[in-house]
C-alpha cells in the first residue's frame, strides 16, 4: 500500500551511510595532511639545531671563543657563549633561541633547550 514511501526511506538511508563514509575519509585525509605539515615544521627545526650544536661543538673543542653573527650549513645564527652556557638565536630558516648548558674546564656541550616562538 505504501511502497513509494519504503523506497524513498531505503534510498534515503544509502544516501545517509555514503555522505558519512566520504565525511569520514575527508576527516582522516585532513589530520593525515596536519600531521605531515607538523612534520616538516618538526624536521626544519631539528636541522637548524642539529647544525647550530655541531658548529659550537666543534669550536668549543678547537678552543674558539663563540660570539657573533655566524652562517654553517644554511643556518643564520647568533651565539653568545659564557662560561657554563651559551645563548643561541636562529634567524633562518627557523626562528627559535637555544639555551646550551656548558659543562667541565673543556665546555662540553651538556644540553640544551628550545624555546620556538610559534604562531
Amino acid at each position: 500500500m505504501y511502497k513509494k514511501g519504503s523506497v524513498s526511506t531505503y534510498f534515503l538511508s544509502i544516501f545517509i551511510l555514503i555522505t558519512s563514509v566520504i565525511a569520514v575519509i575527508a576527516e582522516n585525509s585532513i589530520s593525515r595532511l596536519r600531521a605531515l605539515s607538523n612534520l616538516i615544521k618538526i624536521n626544519d627545526y631539528l636541522s637548524a639545531e642539529e647544525a647550530v650544536i655541531r658548529y659550537i661543538g666543534c669550536e668549543l673543542k678547537n678552543g674558539v671563543p663563540v660570539s657573533g653573527f655566524y652562517t654553517y650549513a644554511g643556518v643564520s645564527f647568533r651565539a653568545e657563549c659564557g662560561m657554563d652556557s651559551c645563548l643561541v638565536t636562529i634567524s633562518d630558516p627557523v626562528s627559535e633561541m637555544l639555551d646550551i648548558q656548558l659543562y667541565g674546564n673543556d665546555r662540553h656541550i651538556y644540553d640544551y633547550v628550545p624555546v620556538r616562538a610559534e604562531d
